[in-house]
């Protein structure tokens, strides 16, 4: 997907790592190697995608924004199509996520306005939804085999955020939270999921089988 997207894509949201940090060790004392987003966090820490909330803490926990969400949807959307998110959007006066709004509004990543709820945090299905409309459709090859009804809380593709959820998991972008595959759709989303929805978007190699159990 995108190769230009290995080098900026996180410079729109949170902090950007800035160089590329391929030989540098991971600083963050909060990733440890047992965690199961340890190699995403690396990985993307590695490629300049990403940094800490301070110089050796990740929080890894923390929840992410519309806004953040957003924005960094805006700058995927601006790297695949050949430009740099560092000048091609600056941070709205009045608010910093207003450019970015805009920009998501008029390139079809969003369908309304997200200003009202700018600064809550983002429910999961919402932030999948954006990010399937941040790529084209052909950005997310199928790699999995997986019927309708397969996700234990995503029994229908009815609206537009379970088809969103379906293309992610058939593209093998995710997993869900257990052996079935459970996606909590209402659930809030973190700093650790972001960095692995990052590193498979933009690189199919990646990118996991279905669950063992889903469907079961």
């Amino acid at each position: 997907i995108g190769g230009n997207i290995k080098s900026l894509m996180f410079s729109c949201i949170l902090a950007y790592a800035g160089d590329n940090n391929e030989n540098k060790e991971l600083p963050f004392a909060d990733v440890k190697e047992a965690d199961w987003y340890f190699a995403s966090v690396k990985g993307a820490y590695q490629m300049g995608l990403i940094n800490g909330k301070g110089a050796d803490s990740y929080a890894p926990q923390d929840n992410m924004t519309y806004a953040e969400a957003v924005k960094l949807a805006a700058c995927m959307n601006i790297l695949y199509n050949g430009g740099d998110p560092n000048t091609a959007i600056a941070s709205g006066k009045d608010v910093w996520y207003s450019t970015y709004m805009k920009y998501a509004l008029e390139n079809g990543i969003i369908d309304d306005d997200l200003t009202p709820k700018a600064n809550e945090k983002i429910i999961r299905k919402e932030y999948v939804y954006i990010f399937s409309k941040a790529l084209p459709k052909d950005a997310f090859g199928e790699k999995n085999y997986i019927p309708t009804g397969a996700i234990p809380d995503i029994k229908e593709e009815k609206f537009a955020q379970d088809k969103a959820i379906y293309l992610f998991y058939r593209a093998g972008i995710l997993a869900g939270n257990d052996s079935r595959g459970t996606f909590n759709p209402a659930g809030n989303i973190t700093r650790a999921e972001v960095a692995a929805i990052l590193i498979r978007m933009m690189d199919s190699t990646a990118r996991v089988d279905a669950p063992k159990d889903l469907g079961l």
